[in-house]
């Protein structure tokens, strides 16, 4: 419980301090930091974010060339 309060603070103070970094990469960092302080080894860390990461994009790289054509389409028809 308290490794998971402190990534949710970590990953604020990143992503609202001086430092400014961008969420994702806020994100990448905190989840290593997650991994090897719950006793992973850095190997099967970065299997988890890779298997992670493939199957959220694989599900979400179907989703947004369809909206990016729908949303051509839409705007080709607004436009005549």
């Amino acid at each position: 419980m308290l490794t998971a309060i402190g990534s949710i603070l970590l990953l604020a103070a990143l992503i609202v301090s001086r430092i400014r970094l961008h969420p994702l990469l806020a994100l990448l960092i905190v989840s290593i930091a997650v991994g090897l302080a719950a006793g992973m080894d850095a190997d099967s860390v970065v299997k988890a974010m890779i298997n992670g990461a493939g199957e959220t994009l694989g599900a979400v790289g179907i989703i947004i060339p369809l909206d990016a054509t729908l949303c051509a389409s839409a705007t080709n028809e607004a436009s005549r």
